[in-house]
């Protein structure tokens, strides 16, 4: 992907609830998003923050990849599939 931009992690969980209150007040039947076209999950806050989401909104559906093994934020991810 060589035009792609990567943003900064500085502000992006409150933006992404904020997003994703937006789009279930405007989307009633549910949304799903894809994690990560380009990137991975960052820190185990942030695969907890996506548990807490899927927790408070029944009608999100997540879905995506990782390259993660072996690490703390990979048994996260395993903890929460």
């Amino acid at each position: 992907m060589p035009f792609a931009h990567r943003f900064t992690t500085e502000g992006l969980i409150p933006r992404l609830e904020s997003e994703i209150e937006t789009l279930l007040q405007k989307h009633k039947e549910g949304i799903v998003i894809r994690l990560h076209v380009l990137g991975d999950f960052y820190s185990v806050e942030y695969v907890n923050f996506w548990q807490e989401m899927l927790i408070r909104h029944p009608k999100l559906c997540l879905f995506g990849y990782t390259a993660r093994k072996g690490d703390n934020i990979a048994h996260a991810i395993w903890l929460l599939n």
